[in-house]
């Protein structure tokens, strides 16, 4: 046996003691451990240099010395019947092996000089198990700092799991560092599973890119156009209240002899997010003054994520609102439970609703959904989230001088129609005059220092300024029509083109007589005519291109 296949066995036997010594996820022992461990590790590496990123594994070149792969023992092989698609990595059962753990590790990834962005790797993982109650085989996902291992994550066999993608966020181990991934087979007896496969290995620094683009057009003339575009940074939080009813509260609902009461549930899908406030209406019917408990709940009604918060001595008729400690949500639903202490209120207000399954009375982990029991609302609950985006944090790296040099997002690049129309920009929003009869759309990337994001958009916002390309000159009668014209009730009014603005209209009848003046409000450019005569009238038309008269009839 060569004497690289012996120090690895050696090594990997010293990991396992060590781990059974400590529940922490590094390697136990004191600072001379580590360094010894540092050292034999270095002995491994049989390629001559360290990658830069990003590193990228598909197996298709189907050796693991392509990419410098070190492999613990001979169960880990390149498998070129199953990938996904094309070949993997397998860790196969045989040749068996007990009370085992067996590497498969990167070379050495030279992240030392990324500051910016954040580090991020994903994977491919399969599973084919033969024991699905077993759960004594794993793979340990690590990462070597130089001096010490991390456990990312440990995924346990628990039955066959087709391909399926995992990705974690290495930022804390990787930036500043050279480092290493170890994909650890771990276990009892390798013959408990038939097989793990890893697949589009993919290890990359990420720069976030900006989020919520929205566009606006926030001037219009018939000689140019301001469209406003607006988003928000990466690593921006924002807030809104989330809620079911129109604002509306048609009645009211308490528990009849107190003690439990209404369950909102709440279905979100922003993740991840925070629950920071909550509130409903109070309402005057009953003893509106009594105490009020309200919990934040998991969907199920089943647990207790924050709470309770008491209220009491509510006004009437009136929201109450409650900050609640931070409640964050990485998945499913949650609900907010307003429980009245007492018998005959508080009475929480609720709206009349279709039946949707998403209002509850009962108590924690005993709710019945009011529409079984013919009652079709939802609640006055509201909840205040914030929903969270990977962002840009404030880098601290060494200089050469051994100082920390902060650095950050620089700016925004731009681009309208795909031309570059702002280099750099320094704010969150954009003014863009036009002048030309076009479509307009924009998408944006964020700049850092080192990186640059991918794009987000398009948000696009159509412009009618003056005639359209082709047309020198609008005929203002031509280009304005009544509709429905015969009409007896409701008759509009219609333009071909976005640039002619029509204000206001003056109704006269066949001798003369002014009988109606309407002014139009933003769009909503129509007439009743319903209480006219049959007969003829004239509609005399003001815009900002000046006034014409039109015919109409009514039947």
């Amino acid at each position: 046996m060569k004497l690289t296949s012996i120090l690895f066995v050696l090594f990997v036997l010293l990991r396992i003691q060590l781990q059974a010594q400590s529940p922490l996820p590094v390697f136990a022992g004191n600072a001379e451990s580590h360094k010894a461990k540092s050292e034999h590790f270095s002995t491994l590496r049989n390629f001559p240099d360290t990658l830069s990123l990003p590193f990228i594994e598909d197996w298709e070149s189907g050796s693991f010395a392509t990419n410098f792969w070190q492999t613990g023992c001979a169960n880990w092989e390149v498998e070129h019947a199953i990938g996904n698609p094309g070949k993997s990595a397998e860790f196969d059962r045989e040749p068996l092996i007990n009370n085992y753990s067996c590497a498969l590790i990167t070379p050495s990834l030279d992240a030392s000089e990324i500051s910016d962005g954040n580090v991020f790797i994903n994977f491919d993982l399969k599973i084919d198990d033969r024991y699905d109650t077993v759960e004594t085989e794993k793979i340990i996902l690590e990462v070597f700092t130089g001096s010490t291992w991390y456990t990312l994550d440990s995924i346990v066999a628990r039955g066959d799991i087709d391909w399926q993608e995992y990705e974690y966020d290495i930022s804390e181990w990787a930036k500043g560092f050279v480092f290493q991934i170890g994909f650890f087979a771990e276990g009892e007896s390798s013959l408990n599973i038939d097989g793990w496969y890893l697949d589009n290995i993919n290890i990359e620094r990420v720069c976030k890119e900006p989020s919520s683009l929205c566009s606006e057009i926030i001037y219009e003339s018939t000689e140019y156009a301001v469209i406003e575009i607006n988003w928000l940074p990466p690593g921006a939080t924002y807030g809104w209240w989330e809620s079911y009813h129109d604002g509306t509260f048609e009645d009211a609902i308490a528990s009849d002899e107190g003690g439990a009461g209404l369950a909102q549930r709440f279905s979100v899908y922003e993740y991840p997010y925070t629950i920071k406030e909550i509130r409903y209406f109070n309402s005057s019917y009953g003893q509106h003054m009594q105490e009020c408990e309200i919990w934040v709940l998991t969907g199920d009604g089943a647990n207790v994520l924050s709470g309770p918060y008491y209220i009491e001595n509510a006004t009437a008729d009136s929201w109450v609102t409650v900050d609640v400690d931070d409640v964050h949500i990485e998945s499913g639903s949650f609900m907010i439970a307003t429980f009245n202490v007492n018998a005959d209120g508080p009475y929480v207000g609720v709206d009349d609703s279709y039946y949707d399954a998403s209002l509850y009375i009962g108590s924690i982990g005993d709710f019945t959904e009011l529409g079984e029991l013919g009652y079709f609302y939802v609640g006055s609950h509201e909840a205040y989230i914030e929903s969270e985006r990977d962002g840009i944090p404030t880098n601290a790296i060494l200089s050469s001088n051994g100082t920390k040099d902060h650095r950050d997002l620089i700016g925004y690049n731009i681009w309208s129609n795909d031309v570059l129309i702002a280099e750099t920009w320094p704010e969150t929003n954009f003014y863009d005059t036009m002048d030309e009869f076009n479509t307009y759309c924009y998408y944006i990337s964020a700049v850092y220092d080192q990186c640059e994001s991918d794009t987000l958009g398009y948000v696009c916002e159509d412009l009618f300024i003056g005639p359209p390309p082709g047309i020198t000159e609008i005929n203002l009668y031509e280009s304005i029509n009544i509709f429905p014209n015969p009409g007896s009730q409701i008759v509009s009014i219609q333009t071909d083109y976005k640039g002619i603005v029509v204000f206001g209209a003056s109704i006269f009848n066949s001798s003369g007589q002014l009988i109606k003046q309407v002014k139009f409000i933003e769009s909503n450019r129509q007439i009743d005519i319903s209480s006219f005569p049959e007969g003829v009238f004239f509609i005399t038309l003001k815009t900002n291109k000046g006034s014409i008269t039109k015919k109409l009839l009514k039947d």
